[in-house]
């Protein structure tokens, strides 16, 4: 069996295709310091809601439930 070395100049003349670029979100860091001070203060204790078990045809509808339901102390 003979071995068949590869060598970088075989590949350059083979076309290639880019199927998608990925394009970053803005505002990455202010949305993150947002909800790293929300985390924080839940864990201080700071944060109530409702218990139970809730069920929601959406998430926009979860969401928009949790956002009017969330109590903060001070």
């Amino acid at each position: 069996m003979t071995k068949v070395r590869e060598t970088s100049e075989q590949w350059d003349d083979v076309p290639r295709k880019v199927v998608g670029r990925r394009v970053s979100p803005g505002g990455g860091w202010e949305h993150a310091t947002k909800l790293q001070q929300l985390a924080n203060q839940m864990n201080r204790g700071r944060t109530s809601w409702p218990r139970g078990v809730f069920r929601f045809r959406s998430f926009e509808e979860a969401d928009f439930w949790w956002i009017q339901n969330i109590r903060f102390r001070k």
